[in-house]
């Protein structure tokens, strides 16, 4: 199993659960929009980082870029268990 693919599927699971026991004492529409901007403010590192010169130091480079993939499905996983409630 690789890096990322932990990265990705360990995050929601745990947020899933913890969302089942603390998701009602907040509001849905905060949590969905902390979680957008989460999400933007996480692409928006990896956007910056993209430009930065990383041959120095591709280890703690590989190791920020799968923290920051953890966080947006950290994100990602929120913002699903909130969406569930936004019926039209």
């Amino acid at each position: 199993m690789s890096y990322l693919s932990i990265a990705s599927s360990v995050p929601g699971s745990v947020v899933v659960i913890a969302h089942a026991f603390v998701g009602n004492r907040f509001r849905v529409s905060t949590r969905a929009v902390l979680s957008l901007f989460g999400m933007v403010a996480a692409f928006f590192v990896i956007i910056v980082m993209a430009y930065v010169d990383s041959d120095d130091w591709s280890t703690a480079f590989m190791a920020t870029n799968l923290v920051l993939a953890v966080v947006i499905n950290v994100f990602r996983a929120l913002f699903r268990a909130t969406n569930r409630f936004f019926k039209s």
